[in-house]
């Protein structure tokens, strides 16, 4: 569901488009022959994700609440010059009103920021416009913000029911290679899906920019403890190295028997499948 809010600065226009930088306070300064535009600017949450079954996810959409929305950041410019009176806190901005010279102005909203590859519910978001007030026009500046970066979601119907056949030691998001083979590399520096033997209810965040990134899981089979295995699901969207913007990652997982007793283990990121065989290590001394 969209959700649009309208910050309300209005702004009148004046001067040449060269002079966009130049803010007058008070009415009583403007020439009486001067000709006016008029700017105002309006901010649009767009929570819609690119996955077959968009924001939804865990009975959650990625919306903000009034109290977040008010700390969006607003940046105006004109050419590099900032707009100081028309930047700060949505929250501060919020039913001002000023007047700017007529001229091209670009704004910027963003919203939240993550540090590390994976955060707990961090959602960011981002969105950029530009507008040109002309003499006498009424021009609407809307900066339409989307998720700008992603998210990461275990399906838990298919987890619970994968679950009553293997046992899960880990679950680990990280953005580094790492060997199939179960055990060996340091998954102690990836951040844990897990709380004790189920999954976090929170909601996991993936930078946009990140390489590398996977789900990494652990574990064994519960009637055979000898049967470990380390699964690993890569995070990237088409063909590119990277998670992203605006995407939902999906992952789920099912235990699959073969031929002559094999066990392998089937991985599907929004629908796209990979098999992983289970393989029983034999000491030879045995």
């Amino acid at each position: 569901m969209k959700k649009t809010l309208l910050i309300s600065l209005a702004a009148v226009a004046l001067g040449s488009m060269t002079a966009c930088s130049n803010i007058l306070e008070e009415e009583g300064v403007i020439s009486p022959s001067a000709k006016l535009g008029t700017l105002s600017l309006s901010l649009e949450q767009d929570n819609t994700l690119n996955e077959e079954t968009k924001a939804t996810f865990n009975g959650t959409t990625v919306a903000l609440t009034e109290d977040e929305i008010g700390s969006f950041n607003i940046v105006t410019k004109c050419g590099e010059t900032p707009i100081n009176d028309f930047t700060g806190l949505y929250s501060t901005l919020k039913g001002q009103s000023k007047r700017v010279a007529v001229g091209t102005y670009s704004f910027t909203a963003t919203y939240g920021n993550m540090t590390a590859p994976f955060e707990w519910n961090t959602p960011c978001f981002y969105g950029s416009e530009t507008a040109v007030v002309g003499v006498t026009e009424v021009v609407n500046a809307n900066i339409k913000c989307s998720l700008s970066n992603s998210i990461v979601v275990i399906n838990q119907d298919a987890f619970d029911t994968f679950n009553d056949l293997v046992t899960v030691e880990k679950i680990v998001a990280i953005n580094s290679n790492v060997s199939e083979t179960y055990g060996t590399d340091d998954l102690t520096s990836g951040v844990t899906l897990l709380d004790g033997a189920s999954l976090k209810t929170e909601t996991l965040y993936a930078k946009a920019d990140i390489t590398n990134a996977k789900i990494v899981m652990e574990g064994f089979v519960t009637l055979d403890n000898s049967k470990k295995f380390r699964v690993i699901a890569e995070l990237k969207k088409g063909t590119g190295d990277t998670v992203g913007a605006q995407n939902k990652y999906v992952i789920s997982y099912s235990l699959v028997t073969g031929d002559k007793g094999t066990l392998s283990i089937s991985i599907s990121v929004n629908g796209t499948v990979t098999i992983q065989e289970i393989t029983k290590e034999v000491n030879p001394y045995n």
